[in-house]
């Protein structure tokens, strides 16, 4: 037989040989430490991003609600203006309509024999609306429920009409506070009491 032996190691040896060395001990603390820290730096960078993508969404549904507001007012605006465009073209189109009938009007009163319209005169005057109070068609004779308190005077000119017809043109010969008499220019039709007279004709 051999007289080989293996040597005989005492506990302390075998525990150096087991347990880490110093150094490599401190390698997998720092190791650690820094997956450590790393995986925190990680956390916070995502919960920031999170923060951020929150906000974003945020704005954006903020966003969204302010453009389909926009859109909205873009629209009522737009029903707005096509009105307005159509009351204008309405007006127009009565404006048209009253041109129209002055140039017929004037057409008719100048073809008028014999009959001059005293269109200067009569556009001196202010404007004074009127009702016949009284009327003697035999002299040609017409009252009407205005005098001096209305600012008329002599000379100024009346129109008279029936309903929206010319009827007649008079003309102011004597004022009173709240009364005038006036004399028939010529007339057209039947003068009758209550009817307008106003000192604009056109």
């Amino acid at each position: 037989m051999s007289n080989f032996h293996l040597p005989v190691r005492d506990e302390a040896e075998i525990c150096a040989d087991v347990m880490p060395r110093p150094a490599n001990l401190l390698a997998v603390i720092i190791v650690i430490m820094v997956v450590i820290v790393c995986g925190g730096l990680v956390a916070c960078v995502w919960i920031h991003f999170r923060s951020e993508l929150n906000k974003y969404e945020m704005s954006t549904e903020v966003l969204t609600e302010e453009l389909n507001t926009a859109e909205n007012q873009v629209a009522a605006l737009t029903r707005v203006v096509t009105d307005q465009h159509r009351d204008i073209a309405e007006v127009r189109k009565y404006l048209t309509k009253i041109k129209k009938e002055r140039n017929e009007y004037r057409d008719i009163v100048s073809s008028l024999p014999g009959v001059k319209i005293p269109i200067g005169k009569a556009a001196k005057a202010p404007r004074i609306d009127a009702v016949v109070t009284a009327c003697k068609k035999e002299i040609k004779f017409v009252v009407l429920n205005v005098g001096s308190e209305h600012s008329v005077k002599t000379g100024y000119y009346f129109t008279i009409f029936d309903g929206g017809n010319f009827v007649a043109q008079v003309e102011v010969e004597k004022v009173l506070q709240r009364l005038c008499s006036t004399k028939v220019i010529f007339s057209t039709g039947e003068i009758r009491e209550g009817m307008a007279a106003t000192t604009r004709y056109y």
